[in-house]
């Protein structure tokens, strides 16, 4: 890919990982995808047994989106990195791959690359929660309301 001067074996790499995104997004949009359609149909929101329904499906969705952020967020750390390394993304892959004698020649990259993975997996977690707390929290609990309604 000549934009990012990715070539070789990076390459390969590069679409396997973006292989992975494309088919955990057709699996979340789908999921989706049946929801918009059940909430489409008439009288969705007239039986309590709908509600539950939409509410589970709805529960599940966010579910599977939460377990997809959670397995491609390796991915897209790996793909960041291919894409804004550059030149050096050979010689990133190759210290890592030989990681027993990068640690005892530059043990400094080992510890930076940890410290800079680490933390960029806890910011992306939190990051995620937050988006589904504040994009779906709130239709979860409306649901919820109206389940609680029809037991009354």
């Amino acid at each position: 890919i000549e934009i990012y001067n990715i070539s070789g074996i990076i390459s390969v790499i590069y679409y396997f990982l973006v292989f992975q995104f494309i088919i955990f997004g057709l699996f979340y949009y789908r999921r989706f995808y049946t929801i918009s359609k059940m909430i489409k149909q008439p009288n969705t929101f007239n039986s309590r047994e709908s509600i539950i329904k939409l509410y589970y499906e709805f529960h599940f969705a966010i579910e599977t989106y939460r377990s997809s952020i959670y397995i491609l967020l390796p991915t897209s750390i790996a793909l960041f990195t291919i894409m804004s390394g550059k030149d050096k993304t050979t010689d990133i892959i190759h210290k890592l791959y030989n990681f027993n004698a990068t640690l005892e020649t530059d043990p400094a990259f080992i510890y930076s690359i940890l410290i800079v993975g680490v933390l960029s997996i806890v910011l992306l977690i939190l990051l995620s929660e937050w988006i589904i707390k504040r994009f779906y929290g709130r239709y979860l609990k409306q649901l919820k309301q109206l389940m609680d309604e029809f037991e009354d």
